[in-house]
């Protein structure tokens, strides 16, 4: 890499660089701290440039602080600009705590899962789809996944249903109840309960007078 040419190399932070980096990091991008930008820029500039380095060469050649500094003022552009719409996971609540599952992971097990098993076009994923992007496209996929489910439930409930006990099982959701449908009843109760709230302590109060003047 000759020095008059830093300026023009591109440091864009495709998911094939993302996944460079969980490579040779063993970390997910989501845990990226300020040792690990060095080692982000070399996988930003392999991947995005016509160029064959290896890392001890890239070391080698970041000791020229004038090199240094422009490339990692553009990688903190990157970083910066992503950060605007990188979703918080402390902050999305429990009701999207399957997306906090898979973004808990590394980026290049949701990547993997995307091409795959849901056969997203690989050039698209790996050279133009931004990192957040991700969020809503498994919350999609998610959800779609969810009716597929409950689809095959139904037509499964109705072939097996004239020869099953329909006092004991009452419908698909008694064949086979799904985790989100537990949390989403136990989810229902609290609402209920705090809507109520007035009205169940009225209730409770009432019937205790009543034991204690009985």
């Amino acid at each position: 890499m000759a020095k008059k040419d830093y300026q023009e190399f591109k440091l864009k932070l495709n998911m094939k660089t993302i996944l460079l980096y969980e490579e040779m990091s063993g970390k997910s991008f989501y845990d990226v701290g300020g040792e690990d930008v060095m080692l982000l820029i070399y996988c930003a500039l392999v991947v995005n440039n016509d160029l064959t380095i290896t890392k001890a060469h890239f070391d080698t050649i970041m000791k020229n602080e004038k090199i240094a500094r422009e490339l990692m003022s553009k990688c903190q552009s990157e970083l910066d600009f992503m950060q605007q719409f990188t979703p918080k996971m402390e902050t999305q609540g429990k009701e999207n705590i399957e997306t906090n599952a898979l973004l808990d992971n590394k980026v290049s097990t949701i990547i993997n899962m995307l091409i795959l098993q849901h056969n997203l076009d690989i050039h698209y994923v790996m050279y133009e789809m931004r990192l957040w992007e991700i969020a809503p496209l498994v919350k999609t996929i998610s959800e779609k996944v969810k009716s597929d489910m409950v689809e095959k439930r139904f037509w499964t409930y109705m072939t097996i249903c004239p020869h099953i006990d329909n006092k004991k099982v009452k419908g698909p959701e008694s064949l086979l109840p799904f985790p989100w449908e537990k949390e989403n009843k136990k989810k229902d109760a609290i609402k209920f309960m705090d809507e109520n709230k007035q009205g169940i302590m009225s209730f409770f109060n009432k019937n205790k007078k009543e034991e204690n003047n009985g």
